[in-house]
């Protein structure tokens, strides 16, 4: 935790030998075990406390912009909306089923939760901050240029 509250980069070393140099983000419980949410190679991995067989606090400072505690609120509507399953970080904040739910997610990585956002089509609108709704606009027209004539 002390890494954490520190922001130092830390090196874990698997119980299957191998060293890993990473960014540590927060200890959650994740498919039913405790384990370390890391940033690694720019990617969000979580590596079970049981696999830790050792750790070494590095004198390395990371910012961690990526992971600040920013929330994101979206709408979810139709189908997807009555089905959806909260995530670790996330909170319903509004509820008018079957039209629609209000989600305030806080803490996942703005990479990975902007790609989640995108598979859920036109069932889907990120209502703030701005910034999201910018990148998900420009991500779409970047596409749609793809296709252009």
């Amino acid at each position: 935790t002390k890494a954490i509250e520190d922001k130092r980069r830390i090196l874990i070393m698997h119980k299957k030998g191998s060293l890993i140099e990473c960014n540590p983000i927060a200890i959650v419980e994740y498919k039913g075990r405790k384990s370390l949410k890391v940033l690694y190679k720019n990617k969000e991995r979580h590596i079970s406390i049981n696999n830790v067989v050792g750790l070494e606090l590095l004198g390395k400072i990371f910012i961690a912009e990526e992971y600040s505690e920013q929330e994101v609120v979206y709408k979810l509507t139709g189908g997807l909306a009555q089905r959806y399953s909260l995530r670790e970080n996330e909170k319903e904040i509004a509820r008018n089923l079957p039209n629609y739910i209000i989600i305030s997610n806080k803490g996942e990585g703005k990479l990975d939760l902007i790609l989640r956002l995108l598979r859920y089509d036109k069932y889907c609108e990120i209502l703030k901050p701005q910034e999201y709704r910018n990148e998900i606009k420009e991500i779409l027209d970047n596409m749609l240029a793809n296709y252009g004539e």
